[in-house]
């Protein structure tokens, strides 16, 4: 029976000069940017083999699982296994800028629909759903954000070896963190909506004012007349804005209360309000100002994030090129 390995965590097997790129926004989606620039280039030439050390260990394992190939080594998700030193490994570590560049565009394409049909349901008075609806179009649109950081999440992995897959369960979700070295390395993600959310905080966890405006809009609006504790009530009178809580103070917070919405728009069906329930079962009479208001923000936030995503990805695939005659011109 073939010895099955156990994935190291990254801070145990990746050194110091290999951790995850910390750098500002711009930096970073220029780094992103260059990587996917060079997978392109490689693509040009040609699609490359499975990496040496991939095709040596496949080679070795009589239960390899040759999966679908699109062309050579490519194929529609990233092939992983696990080295001998228990590090996850990508068969096509050399382009996987390609995988970056697919994400984000497959992501924000499914982003789309979803904005649509919230601003249908917005134009007719379906506040609660309009609501989901957002959140659902923001959700599909945030693995693309996240890998334009240097962050790919990756739902669906291909494990060809089997023994070189993890222990745990091989459809666990994957992230590749880009590298100040421009290199990929893999961490094992949960798969559940607030540590997606979480993704943001871990980009921007140095920096988390330079978040795109629609982040911080969207915080202004959930934690409107929300102050820091401790400060004299007559102060905070006298300096609301001097003493209004800050994204930085409850960004992990603000990211699970983001998080939380897909939970109570759908089966609250009222978004956060929980009083519009309450009234509606009462026989009471209610605005339903405060619940278009807060279909407004989400349809905002999400629109102006997909817009911003969609903006980069029009960026970077105005720097590529492809030649005559290459795989992708057809």
């Amino acid at each position: 029976m073939a010895r099955r390995h156990r994935p190291r965590c990254r801070r145990e097997g990746i050194g110091a000069n290999q951790s995850p790129a910390k750098t500002d926004g711009a930096k970073m989606k220029q780094l992103v940017g260059t990587n996917i620039e060079q997978s392109f280039r490689l693509l040009n030439t040609q699609i490359p083999e499975f990496s040496q050390e991939f095709a040596t260990l496949a080679a070795a394992d009589s239960s390899y699982e040759r999966g679908v190939r699109l062309y050579g080594s490519l194929t529609l998700w990233p092939e992983l296994y696990i080295d001998d030193g228990g590090l996850v490994r990508c068969a096509q570590q050399g382009y996987l800028g390609f995988f970056v560049l697919r994400q984000a565009i497959r992501c924000l394409l499914l982003g789309v629909n979803y904005q649509v049909a919230g601003d249908l349901m917005l134009q007719t008075g379906l506040y609660g759903p309009a609501v989901a609806s957002y959140y659902t179009a923001a959700y599909h649109v945030l693995p693309s954000f996240l890998a334009l950081e240097g962050r790919v999440l990756f739902d669906t992995a291909i494990w060809p070896i089997p023994s070189r897959r993890p222990p745990q369960d091989r459809h666990q979700p994957y992230i590749a963190l880009l590298t100040v070295h421009n290199s990929w390395v893999f961490e094992p993600r949960p798969r559940n909506h607030r540590r997606k959310w979480l993704e943001v905080k871990q980009a921007f966890a140095s920096l988390p004012d330079a978040l795109p405006a629609c982040f911080h809009k969207l915080f202004g609006y959930m934690y409107h007349g929300v102050f820091q504790r401790g400060v004299d009530l007559l102060e905070t009178i006298k300096n609301p804005d001097k003493y209004r809580v800050r994204l930085a103070d409850r960004f992990e917070d603000f990211l699970t209360r983001i998080a939380e919405t897909r939970h109570l728009s759908i089966y609250g069906s009222f978004g956060s309000d929980p009083n519009v329930v309450d009234a509606l079962w009462n026989g009471d009479v209610f605005s339903t100002r405060g619940i278009e208001n807060q279909a407004v923000q989400f349809g905002e936030f999400s629109g102006s994030l997909l817009m911003r995503v969609a903006s980069d990805v029009k960026g970077i695939m105005g720097r590529l090129s492809l030649n005559r005659g290459c795989p992708f011109d057809s």
